[in-house]
């Protein structure tokens, strides 16, 4: 049985929320700037940029938990009536 190697935070992660955060400070700067001179399209694209960040960062964690539950279920003590293994639960 090949062995489940421990879920960890990555420099991926990392660099996904800096991409996030920064989308997010752009957005905010369009809205917030009463200086700024803007037009609609700009500010879509920013604001689609902020969400797609945002997703990126929500799929990364989804899948650390999924990965991290996958982990804790095979290693967590086993009653003597079960099989070593995978056990997944809904």
């Amino acid at each position: 049985m090949a062995t489940l190697n421990s879920p960890t935070i990555t420099s991926e992660l990392v660099d996904l929320v800096e991409a996030m955060r920064q989308a997010q400070r752009h957005y905010d700067k369009l809205i917030n700037d009463r200086d700024s001179n803007f037009g609609q399209h700009q500010l879509r694209r920013a604001e689609q940029a902020r969400n797609a960040a945002q997703q990126k960062v929500d799929v990364w964690l989804v899948s650390y938990h999924i990965d991290l539950k996958k982990y804790v279920q095979a290693f967590e003590p086993k009653g003597t009536d079960e099989l070593p293994g995978l056990y997944l639960s809904e």
